[in-house]
């Protein structure tokens, strides 16, 4: 097994704790130092808190600010990329999107997001972390709904959109849900797609509200299930679950 190339160097805990746990989650291995001790020579780039930066003895530091920022330039570094010209970022709209960031056709970052309205979010602070640089958003065709929903997130802040045919990225069935999305994304960032310039139309199918009709059910322990009126909410992203649950079993004046 290869050396890893990373270094957490931090006595931060809760730093450490939230840079491990994500480190992990994209399955990037890293070795933990004690800032102020000897760093191994296959170290490429060291992770520690701005506090602790004077510290460490090297040519490419990067500071914790958030996880998905610093995951971000560490992975630029590891990559031997000293400017970026062009960011593509493809999405795969699922329950929780998956999210991968190419820059110059490398790889840098492929997670999952909590949401559609979320992802958008995650696009516009990479946008913003890389505002002198061309950006792309390449959404994958499935999942009506929350693709509709993204799409129309992305265009309200000004992002160049292109909607990409899945048919050939779907990994195989056998994979964790969370890595498929992942890796959907990932393959979907490498596709070119066509151009959308306006709004789309969100209409909900009948499958998507009985699905969160059922999981309605699920949610209530079998006690309601909420109207059809509500899971359309749900569905468009104006309600969660949870909320609707709630004023489906609200008492009537």
């Amino acid at each position: 097994m290869a050396k890893p190339l990373i270094a957490l160097a931090t006595e931060d805990f809760a730093a450490y704790l939230d840079l491990s746990r994500h480190l992990r989650a994209q399955k990037i291995p890293f070795q933990s130092l004690i800032p102020g001790t000897p760093i191994p020579g296959e170290i490429k780039v060291v992770i520690t808190t701005d506090n602790e930066q004077a510290n460490i003895q090297h040519d490419h530091i990067v500071t914790y600010t958030t996880p998905e920022a610093t995951i971000e330039e560490t992975m630029r570094l590891v990559r031997g990329l000293e400017t970026v010209d062009h960011i593509i970022i493809g999405i795969d709209p699922g329950p929780r999107p998956g999210l991968a960031l190419l820059a110059d056709g490398h790889l840098l970052t492929a997670r999952q997001t909590p949401n559609p309205e979320h992802v958008v979010q995650d696009v516009n602070a990479i946008a913003q972390r890389y505002q002198d640089t061309p950006l792309t958003v390449r959404v994958g065709h499935g999942a009506q709904t929350r693709r509709d929903r993204i799409v129309n997130g992305l265009l309200e802040h000004g992002h160049h959109v292109e909607l990409v045919d899945e048919t050939e990225t779907s990994p195989a069935r056998g994979r964790i849900a969370g890595e498929r999305d992942k890796i959907a994304a990932r393959v979907i960032a490498m596709t070119t797609g066509q151009p959308i310039r306006t709004p789309r139309t969100i209409t909900v199918p009948p499958g998507e509200i009985r699905d969160i009709q059922r999981r309605s059910r699920i949610e209530s322990d079998g006690q309601i299930t909420i109207s059809r009126h509500l899971a359309g909410k749900v569905a468009e992203g104006l309600l969660t679950l949870p909320e609707a649950v709630r004023i489906q079993t609200a008492p009537t004046r």
